[in-house]
């Protein structure tokens, strides 16, 4: 296997391709561009101890941050399409089809969970719809996880591609090593640092893949 392109694409494929590729650099700047101003937004919110979901949960500006979720959710679903239809000749077919799948559950729920705001942070009991979105936090970054740890598995085989195969594992490591710091300094009350810390660590594969995919086209 290799990422030589056989046959130039088309313009209008080329330009559908690109946008599937920017989309994955787009969309992790998006996400955490909206969220710095919107905390700053929301009275008596931290950032050090509070997540990110909380700002779709409290204060007068609580739909920005849901319509973020759904927003850059969007945004990395396009990338998971544009991931599959580029990497054919990379990945075998069934463990690209495996992780794709886990792509779009991840982007899937990104979107979802912006229409299931979390529980009210000192208000019990748990809601319908907060627990739903706390489901969904698992759903997002374990189905990440498991693309991002065959996605780099595959990829080490490759030539061409080995040097991303490696980042791409080391990143889906790192994804364990954070969650495990973020349970810990949720206790501490640095949860709100450490979900950020994890959030953008996870989300940052995407711009790398994305790029590289940008100028494969």
């Amino acid at each position: 296997m290799s990422d030589v392109q056989t046959e130039p694409l088309p313009p209008k494929i080329r330009v559908v391709a690109r946008g599937c590729a920017l989309a994955g650099i787009i969309g992790p700047i998006f996400f955490v561009l909206v969220f710095l101003p919107a905390g700053e937004l929301t009275p008596g919110y931290s950032p050090l101890s509070q997540p990110v979901s909380d700002l779709g949960a409290i204060g007068p500006y609580r739909w920005i941050q849901n319509t973020n979720f759904v927003l850059s959710g969007l945004l990395l679903l396009a990338f998971a399409f544009g991931f599959f239809w580029r990497m054919q000749l990379m990945i075998p077919q069934m463990w690209l089809l495996f992780s794709t799948f886990c792509l779009i559950l991840t982007s899937a729920g990104l979107s979802i969970v912006g229409f299931f705001p979390t529980d009210i942070p000192g208000f019990p009991p748990v809601s319908l719809h907060g627990l739903v979105h706390d489901i969904l936090f698992f759903v997002i970054f374990g189905t990440l996880l498991i693309a991002l740890l065959i996605i780099g598995w595959q990829l080490r085989k490759n030539p061409a591609w080995h040097r991303y195969g490696w980042y791409t594992t080391i990143m889906g490591i790192a994804m364990i090593v954070l969650f495990t710091l973020l349970v810990i300094m949720t206790q501490r009350h640095l949860g709100g640092l450490f979900q950020r810390i994890f959030e953008i660590e996870a989300f940052a594969w995407y711009m790398i893949m994305g790029w590289r995919l940008f100028r494969m086209v």
